[in-house]
């Protein structure tokens, strides 16, 4: 049953992302598009490194309110999002800029060697940084398992 839900949460998701990612990324500020990738790659770079206080501190209020403590993020981080805990490469994609909410695409390889894609939504905090606010994730149809 979860996983009948998890499928159509995330086609769900997967085809709102298409509506709103335009082909061309018209409209897309360049410097908030770049802010939200080094923000992603820091975080990123803290999953290898574990660095938990340093990934931890990408995530938005309501994330750090939920998990609380670097430690528990981490953890979650790991269980659910293994592919991106531990990705062996990384490519941005498409991004959108409605108001004050960034919406990246990430396409990274696992270190099975699978291809997933990501879509990572940021949002604008009233210091002007960008926090990571979630994280949807989907294996592509290319990957070896």
């Amino acid at each position: 049953m979860r996983t009948i839900f998890t499928t159509m949460i995330t086609v769900f998701f997967m085809s709102f992302a298409a509506l709103i990612f335009p082909a061309n990324a018209q409209g897309t500020s360049d410097n908030q598009a770049m802010q939200a990738q080094s923000v992603i790659s820091d975080q990123l770079s803290a999953f290898i490194a574990g660095d938990g206080d340093r990934a931890f501190s990408h995530a938005a209020p309501t994330i750090k309110q939920r998990f609380q403590t670097p430690e528990r993020f981490m953890d979650m981080v790991e269980r659910g999002y293994g592919p991106i805990y531990r990705s062996s490469t990384y490519d941005f994609g498409r991004n959108s800029i409605q108001g004050n909410q960034v919406m990246q695409e990430l396409i990274l390889t696992d270190q099975k060697g699978n291809t997933w894609q990501s879509i990572y939504v940021l949002m604008k905090q009233a210091d002007g940084s960008l926090k990571i606010m979630g994280v949807q994730m989907r294996r592509s149809e290319n990957s070896i398992l």
